[in-house]
């Protein structure tokens, strides 16, 4: 079972009295969305605000505010917060109340991710013990990340030392940015193909999109892979000298005329296995190499999608 994470912290640098400066992060917010649809989301009560710098209290504290007026607004009226629905300012007095209410331990943290993780089969409606074990087991257990470094450190330090982690949790996150560069993607691609969410910098809709981009870089391997095994099939069968260049958005593929291989390639193409963006010319092939006979190697052609 695939579970994605994404935290908010504070961190930075404390100086004690003596001694040398020693680095903190603590936590703000976390969320945690499992690929069977289940969610967590937590405020931490042990976070001090007077820690954050001007950028986390702006985008991350000050929604975190917001948010719970607009749910708490009679509430916090009567709580005579000094703010109206919707507080352009952070208030001291506010934060506390938001975390004494809202807010939990990290002590409380740790042990609903616990149960969250590894949650019961009358939960999770499964009667079969091995179809369980299979999916909620600890050697089936991922976590993904975004740029997972801090929220790995974060999520870990909840539990104590790293040794202290519990059983069945694995010693490392998996990072959707390195998933992206093994699969060759950028920032280009992810902008169009998944821009950054509405309300980012909440803990629990940036772990939705982190799914969300780990399903679509899925996609793409998906597709890389069914032109890998086209590639291999047409090559088999491109016996006759007379071949065509395929363009495909993952590179040239060079095919042969032969029958069998332009009814191999018309199956695959109407099964959807695999989407070519442009077949040339009018019915299959991207370009024709030059010949002797011909007077230019381009041949225009057909945009099926």
């Amino acid at each position: 079972m695939k579970y994605f994470i994404d935290t908010e912290f504070i961190e930075g640098f404390h100086k004690p009295l003596f001694g040398k400066r020693r680095h903190f992060i603590d936590l703000i917010s976390i969320g945690i969305k499992c690929e069977d649809g289940r969610e967590y989301y937590a405020i931490s009560k042990e976070f001090n605000y007077k820690d954050a710098d001007e950028w986390v209290r702006k985008n991350v504290i000050l929604p975190i505010v917001q948010e719970s007026v607009n749910k708490y607004n009679e509430q916090a009226k009567r709580l005579n917060m000094g703010f109206k629905d919707k507080p352009r300012h952070l208030d001291v007095s506010a934060i506390t109340v938001v975390q004494k209410f809202e807010g939990k331990t990290n002590a409380q943290i740790a042990s609903d991710i616990v149960k969250f993780i590894f949650p019961s089969r009358e939960e999770c409606k499964i009667e079969d013990f091995r179809e369980y074990q299979k999916l909620y087991g600890g050697d089936n257990l991922q976590i993904w990340g975004y740029y997972a470094d801090y929220d790995w450190v974060v999520f870990c330090s909840l539990f104590g030392r790293m040794i202290d982690l519990p059983k069945g949790f694995p010693m490392y996150c998996k990072d959707i940015k390195q998933l992206m560069d093994e699969v060759g993607l950028g920032v280009k691609w992810k902008r169009s193909h998944c821009p950054d969410p509405k309300g980012e910098h909440n803990a629990l809709i940036d772990a939705r999109w982190n799914k969300q981009l780990y399903d679509k870089i899925q996609q793409v391997k998906q597709e890389q892979e069914s032109f890998e095994k086209i590639a291999l099939n047409l090559n088999r069968l491109a016996i006759q000298p007379c071949t065509w260049l395929v363009k495909t958005q993952f590179g040239d593929l060079m095919v042969s005329k032969a029958d069998k291989t332009q009814e191999l390639f018309e199956y695959y193409l109407k099964s959807g296995f695999v989407k070519f963006p442009h077949i040339y010319p009018d019915e299959w092939f991207a370009t024709r190499p030059q010949r002797e006979s011909e007077a230019g190697p381009f041949v225009s052609g057909k945009e099926l999608y």
